[in-house]
């Protein structure tokens, strides 16, 4: 099944939101619907949501934290009205809105897991930034890839990790050289996190016969016949648990809750990855280890730790985890 990634405007003054009609001669012609639009390739949601109000309205608009900000203000405004937001990290929110996040670490440790169980022993992670999410996500990418070396009992540091987040000083010239690199030098998968970065990564991949990259957040698979499997949120299936909850009674907003392996809140979608080893039935049963034990997967997340990662400090990390099969190198 193909996805198709689209961002809308959710733009208002007073009680009145602007909505467009569709013209008479496109698919469903003359109903009315949200300004936005598809994705372009290497477009980030944000910056689509520009474009496309610069397309039909010739205007240029701020785009916020993906209508975290707007729904919230929506949100005191009509208190009577329960509201649902996905991915969003505010913590104070009203009494009448529920925000869904999903944990980036066991996603990571899914992605890690399945790539060792798959015979591959010389890893990457490239992150766009040192972000909460994507440190999450290689600290659990980490944490996989030992649990399966340990599983298949593989030779002490016998899988190799590179890890960068690009500084502040470097863009997506400095991501194509280093997966280059380390393409070159017998890196076989990279887990890409950040839209920018995964199409950069995901374009070397494809020049490098027998590179594959890993995409995160959603379903990347339509992207680039490089991807191995993407380490995905569950939103339809946490969005129904919401619904569930307000159509039940039972819903309760003014709060946060992360979803993660033990919710179903995080996945890989077996149906749409290129793994030749890792069977459905290997990936069933690590979800069910996890789900059976949750500390098998150590969320140690703290600035110190993010600091730790972004100054390149190698044994630092390998303390962390305690690891006895995964050698890390930073650069």
């Amino acid at each position: 099944m193909k996805t198709t990634q689209v961002a809308a405007a959710l733009i208002w003054q007073g009680d009145r939101f602007m909505i467009c009609r569709r013209p008479a001669n496109k698919g469903n012609a003359l109903l009315w619907e949200f300004v936005g639009g598809k994705l372009e390739p290497g477009e980030t949601h944000q910056q689509a949501l520009i474009r496309e109000c610069r397309e039909e309205l010739g205007i240029t608009v701020e785009v916020g934290d993906e209508f975290c900000d707007a729904v919230i203000k929506a949100a005191e405004r009509w208190d009577d009205v329960k509201f649902i937001i996905i991915d969003c990290k505010e913590k104070n929110l009203p009494s009448n809105v529920l925000a869904v996040g999903y944990s980036t670490l066991d996603a990571g440790y899914l992605a890690g897991y399945a790539s060792v169980s798959n015979g591959f022993q010389r890893l990457g992670f490239q992150g766009s930034s040192p972000s909460d999410d994507y440190v999450n996500y290689c600290f659990g990418f980490i944490q996989g890839a030992e649990r399966a070396a340990e599983d298949l009992m593989l030779e002490v540091m016998s899988v190799e990790i590179k890890v960068n987040f690009l500084k502040t000083d470097e863009n997506e010239d400095d991501v194509e050289a280093r997966a280059t690199s380390w393409f070159s030098t017998g890196t076989q998968v990279i887990f890409a996190c950040g839209t920018k970065t995964f199409v950069t990564v995901a374009s070397v991949a494809e020049r490098n016969v027998g590179s594959w990259v890993i995409g995160a957040d959603t379903d990347k698979s339509y992207a680039s016949d490089s991807v191995l499997t993407s380490a995905e949120k569950s939103v339809s299936t946490s969005v129904y648990r919401a619904l569930a909850e307000v159509k039940g009674g039972s819903f309760k907003g003014g709060r946060s809750v992360t979803y993660g392996i033990a919710d179903d809140g995080v996945r890989l979608d077996l149906q749409r990855s290129l793994f030749s080893l890792f069977t459905q039935s290997d990936y069933d049963a690590i979800i069910e280890r996890v789900k059976a034990d949750p500390t098998m997967i150590s969320s140690l997340v703290t600035a110190d730790d993010a600091k730790n990662i972004v100054l390149g400090d190698d044994q630092e990390l390998s303390s962390i985890f305690s690891l006895n099969h995964v050698l890390i190198f930073t650069n």
